[in-house]
């Protein structure tokens, strides 16, 4: 059989990439990252100290009228506090419902406002206490408002006035910095489906290759 080159899965890449293979998956799944560190004060202050990325934020897609929202934290690092988890919904302020953590402080959803520097959010999630009752999971499902319908998974979130489409208070649970606080968002908030529609073709193309191989 006629060896198949890396020129060629590349060639496979691209080509599905812009026939939009993998985009159903991608319609249902939009994952971001949060990246981008505020300062507010000296006790209030991850950029300069800490290394990003801080977590991402991942919406799955249920229907035109629901999504499921989950914030999961890197490695180092939780979430809590007020404002624990904030998004901005295309809408406007969303029901929330099957609010859920892994921490030990109780959860409550609030209404619209600011997540410390980046701007106003439609929909934010409080934690009770600190550090040592924050998350490194959150969840929770929205439901469009009024006769608001979304598309897609990357139609449930949209940018700000600030150009942020979700936030977080982060703290970090480890190493010399432990105990330092802050909030992080999203430096490009629309990257999540370039990455997962780069990650859908090349694992096609792996699948490929290894038939081709057999």
């Amino acid at each position: 059989m006629k060896r198949v080159t890396l020129a060629f899965y590349l060639a496979v890449v691209v080509s599905m990439l812009m026939l939009g293979v993998p985009r159903a998956s991608a319609d249902v799944v939009f994952v971001s990252t949060l990246d981008a560190a505020n300062c507010s004060s000296a006790t209030s202050c991850l950029s300069g100290s800490t290394t990003g990325p801080y977590g991402t934020v991942t919406v799955n897609w249920l229907s035109t009228t629901s999504a499921t929202i989950t914030f999961a934290a890197a490695a180092g690092y939780r979430f809590g506090g007020a404002q624990a988890a904030d998004v901005n919904i295309a809408g406007g302020f969303a029901g929330v419902s099957n609010l859920v953590g892994n921490g030990s402080g109780a959860l409550t959803s609030t209404g619209p406002g600011t997540a410390d520097g980046f701007g106003n959010f439609t929909n934010r999630i409080d934690a009770f206490n600190g550090l040592n009752s924050a998350s490194t999971l959150l969840s929770f499902t929205v439901t469009a408002p009024g006769s608001t319908t979304w598309a897609d998974a990357a139609s449930v979130l949209t940018n700000n006035g600030s150009g942020y489409d979700a936030a977080a208070h982060v703290f970090v649970a480890s190493g010399p910095n432990t105990g330092l606080t802050g909030f992080a968002a999203e430096t490009v908030p629309d990257g999540g489906v370039t990455l997962m529609l780069l990650g859908g073709a090349l694992a096609g193309v792996e699948t490929l290759r290894r038939r081709l191989r057999a």
